[in-house]
């Protein structure tokens, strides 16, 4: 939502032929087929991510054998879990996010959990900075066909990890729009004609620049910035 990119709810078994991008964060239970359609999502174009405990069992609960993530997502992610650990509040674990020359462009923290991943043939994005780990991929993008499979061994604050998700809008070639802390953006479409919703919920001004349109609150054009007081709406014609 702080791209202002509005997601769908879907299942394993839904349609996915209209989608760009499937995000599936903790697919621990990987039904009948759903492996094969995740590599054929990802081969044909698509851009996917998924995270630490991705494919452990399958439908009847039993641990996919071969390793994980199961059902050969380790063709589709470039990769296999070695193994996953859980963390406490007071470990102070981190990872180095890496720019495209491999140097350290800066760190996040770690939470909760942490994956080891082996049999890394996939790009690395980031590296774990300390304790055991140090050094071994936490973030990883494959190419498949003419898609990218996105692995987040980790759990981090969101946040720290939107590189990831403006990187994956721009393979999909959907604009997006960062949006300041608490600004919320919904479009609409009616008779060829986008209509977009900005709601600012926090109590202070905030101001959203690259805005073009009619104000259809204010009757005002914008061009370029729009300001919105505390709590204030603006509905944008194109």
């Amino acid at each position: 939502m702080s791209l202002g990119v509005e997601p769908d709810i879907v299942s394993s078994h839904s349609d996915w032929s209209n989608y760009k991008i499937i995000c599936a964060p903790m697919l621990y239970v990987l039904q009948d087929g759903i492996g094969q359609k995740i590599y054929d999502f990802v081969h044909d174009g698509g851009q996917f991510m998924a995270t630490y405990f991705t494919g452990y069992v399958n439908k009847d609960l039993l641990a996919n054998l071969g390793g994980f993530p199961g059902d050969n997502l380790d063709k589709v992610f470039g990769l296999r879990s070695e193994e996953i650990d859980t963390l406490y509040p007071e470990d102070e674990v981190a990872v180095s996010i890496l720019d495209k020359a491999g140097r350290t462009a800066h760190r996040i923290k770690v939470h909760d959990y942490q994956e080891l991943l082996r049999d890394v043939n996939a790009d690395v994005l980031a590296r774990y900075d300390n304790d055991y780990m140090a050094g071994k991929p936490a973030i990883t993008r494959n190419s498949l066909g003419k898609g990218h499979a996105y692995y987040i061994a980790c759990r981090t604050n969101q946040h720290d990890i939107e590189f990831v998700y403006r990187e994956i809008l721009e393979y999909a070639d959907i604009v997006y729009t960062k949006l300041p802390v608490g600004v919320e953006k919904h479009s609409r479409y009616a008779d060829g004609i986008q209509y977009d919703f900005y709601l600012n919920v926090t109590e202070d001004t905030q101001t959203l620049s690259g805005i073009q349109g009619t104000d259809l609150l204010s009757d005002s054009e914008i061009d370029g910035s729009l300001n919105l007081e505390r709590y204030q709406v603006a509905i944008i014609k194109h």
